[in-house]
């Protein structure tokens, strides 16, 4: 009599569920502002003077080619309540071209849970 043995594989996924709010270390080169507001290397990598960006809408800044890609990024961020992390290109006072790395995510009002803010941790990727 033949004994016939039987394989069982088994496989496993195992699925990661973050906290709602993921903590953002920022390295020792990140931008830092002091009571100024002296953004002295976003200055001398766009060539906007802060009074320039302040009050203004990001995309402003992102690259045409690239516009609708973060629009659509920001817009599922919301939606679905995630952090993204995306790479696009942004663009100088003189339309020169850098890349940037964006790490994003939606701060809600605890009450409503309506969008209160959008934080971005932003790095220029150099090349």
């Amino acid at each position: 009599m033949e004994k016939r043995l039987s394989t069982v594989i088994r496989r496993h996924c195992l699925v990661a569920h973050p906290p709602f709010f993921t903590e953002i270390k920022l390295s020792f080169n990140s931008e830092k502002y002091d009571s100024q507001c002296k953004y002295q290397s976003f200055i001398n990598l766009t060539g906007f003077n802060i009074k320039d960006v302040l009050g203004k809408s990001a995309y402003l800044f992102v690259h045409g080619g690239d516009m609708e890609y973060v629009a659509k990024a920001h817009k599922e961020m919301v939606e679905k309540n995630i952090v993204i992390e995306i790479v696009f290109r942004s663009t100088t006072k003189s339309q020169g071209i850098y890349f940037t790395s964006s790490r994003t995510f939606v701060i809600r009002d605890n009450w409503t849970e309506k969008p209160k803010m959008i934080i971005a941790v932003n790095h220029v990727i150099r090349i």
